[in-house]
């Protein structure tokens, strides 16, 4: 993901997603870091099993981005969804009018 600076620079934004792991519990859960500026650590999406806990930490890393000083400067491949599920809305979104088609080579 890329963020804007104020000053119309960008800068790489990594949302790193660990695999999904089921507890004694047996419930799963899935963790995410994401790195500067927001420098976010140590949360994790529940779900009953892997996916619906993948589902709930892109979800938890949108939301993040969203409640962070960077609204609305966040994007990846033109979305500003992220292309990341809002746990709001139930919904991913994915503006595939914001994303460039690959060039043909032949």
């Amino acid at each position: 993901m890329t963020y804007r600076h104020d000053d119309g620079t960008e800068q790489d934004l990594h949302l790193h997603v660990r695999m999904p792991y089921v507890t004694k519990g047996a419930v799963w859960k899935c963790g995410f870091e994401l790195g500067p500026p927001l420098n976010i650590t140590g949360r994790e999406g529940y779900g009953v099993d892997a996916l619906q806990a993948l589902l709930a930490c892109l979800g938890i890393a949108r939301a993040s981005i969203e409640g962070s000083t960077l609204k609305g400067r966040v994007h990846w491949g033109g979305m500003f969804s992220c292309g990341l599920p809002d746990l709001v809305n139930g919904r991913i979104e994915l503006d595939a009018a914001a994303v460039e088609p690959p060039q043909n080579s032949g």
